[in-house]
Order: structure tokens, then C-alpha cells, then sequence
């Protein structure tokens, strides 16, 4: 899987769970219906289920993370920062082939386009200062 195809596969990614989050779309209906609406190869397919089932299962502790990080609770976060955060922060934790700095800079990138530059920033510092806590990281 190349980059380009990685950095579209978080755009499907964020998109799906903002739905399933606050739209109240079920999982497999969100993958089937954004798998038919994106050209995607089946690799890109694996890494956006991988990706968002293991953001699911792995919430509670991700939104601890974020609590313990941020200066705004999760409860008061913008719902596509909180997002954002939620997919970048699974994927410095438990996908280690990925490099922190691409995920960083995915993510800050689509909070930047979807948001504003100053919520950009916050995603920024809150996904650097996880990479930076050593006893959080990959599996603890």
C-alpha cells in the first residue's frame, strides 16, 4: 500500500467513524457503503478495517489517553477533532508499520481541511506528546 492510497484510506476511516460515532451508523453498513462510494483496492479495504475496529475495541483506553493529554476533556472536544484524535492515537499504539510522524501529519492535515488551522495545531500537540510518553505506547 502506498502513502497516497494510506493517507485516503484514514480520509474513509475518519468519515466512517464520524457516522458510526454520531450518525449512528452501524459499522458494516458504514464500510459498505464507503467501500462502494471510494475506488479502493482490497489492501486499503483491510488497513480501514483494521483500523476502525481496532479504534472500537480499544476506546476506553485511547479516550484515557486523551484525557490524560488534553486540556479539554473528550466530552467537550469537537466531534471531528475527538475523532481524529481517536484514529491517530489507535495507530501510534497498535500499528507499528506505520511511521508516527505520517500519522501525525495525516491527521493534522485533515482536521486543517475539515476544521480550522488552530484545531489542527491542538491535534498536533496531543498525538506529539503521546509519541513523546513512552510508558503509553504500542501495546502497553
Amino acid at each position: 500500500m502506498n502513502n497516497d492510497n494510506i493517507a485516503n484510506g484514514r480520509v474513509v476511516s475518519y468519515t466512517i467513524l464520524l457516522n458510526v460515532f454520531y450518525n449512528e451508523m452501524l459499522l458494516n453498513d458504514a464500510f459498505l457503503t464507503y467501500f462502494l462510494k471510494y475506488d479502493l483496492k482490497d489492501e486499503d479495504k483491510s488497513f480501514i478495517e483494521y483500523e476502525c475496529k481496532g479504534t472500537i475495541e480499544y476506546i476506553k483506553k485511547i479516550d484515557d489517553i486523551i484525557d490524560k493529554f488534553s486540556s479539554v476533556k473528550k466530552v467537550k472536544l469537537d466531534k471531528e477533532v475527538l475523532t481524529a484524535l481517536r484514529l491517530g492515537i489507535f495507530e501510534l499504539m497498535y500499528m507499528d508499520r506505520v511511521p508516527s510522524f505520517a500519522t501525525i501529519n495525516e491527521y493534522v492535515e485533515i482536521i486543517k481541511n475539515k476544521k480550522n488551522k488552530k484545531l489542527s495545531g491542538f491535534v498536533n500537540a496531543i498525538l506529539r506528546n503521546v509519541i513523546r510518553n513512552s510508558d503509553i505506547r504500542k501495546n502497553d
